[in-house]
């Protein structure tokens, strides 16, 4: 990045602020128990240090679902992220493009119409899962704006009242540095 003059505060110290971010990504996902979705995702997050960041968001989309009687029932899905996220330098580029290695839990809501008695095993509900990702990112030059691509798997914790299933989204989004 940029190297930043330092504002003086009161009593004449230096004051520091570690940068935040918002990113808005366009996703495609494929969950084992349904077809192919598409939706948008909205995280915000900052730095840790210059390169372990953390981000918290909220990603939708609608998934349609067998249901027992055979016809199909529309749900919406809400993922709730957090994590940290690894933005690593490769070697001989330059220190405005990262491999991104993300990892953290997520909360996953589904909700519809349908009643949980109308399927052999019901997502509907609240179900706790984790993910983890891998992609690229690039800073625009001379901007605060860095685009990026990433791969997203999450699992959801198995056992007791908790559905089993699992995911893969392609993302692609628009980091706006603040």
């Amino acid at each position: 990045g940029d190297v930043k003059n330092v504002a003086v505060g009161k009593g004449g110290r230096a004051v520091s602020r570690r940068a935040r971010y918002l990113t808005l990504s366009a996703f495609t996902d494929k969950m084992n128990t349904g077809k192919t979705s598409y939706g948008p995702e909205l995280l915000a997050g900052g730095h840790l240090f210059s390169w372990i960041r953390y981000y918290g968001g909220l990603k939708y989309t609608g998934i349609k679902r067998d249901k027992l009687s055979g016809s199909a029932a529309n749900l919406s899905h809400f993922e709730i992220p957090v994590g940290v996220e690894f933005a690593l330098i490769p070697l001989g580029t330059p220190q405005t493009r990262y491999v991104l290695l993300r990892f953290g839990v997520s909360e996953h809501y589904f909700a519809g119409s349908a009643k949980k008695s109308e399927f052999q095993t019901s997502l509907k509900g609240w179900h706790p899962a984790w993910n983890a990702g891998l992609g690229y990112e690039w800073q625009i030059p001379d901007t605060r704006w860095r685009f990026n691509i990433l791969t997203d798997a999450y699992k959801s914790f198995g056992g007791g009242n908790n559905p089993y299933f699992y995911g893969i989204a392609l993302k692609t989004g628009l980091a706006y540095t603040f």
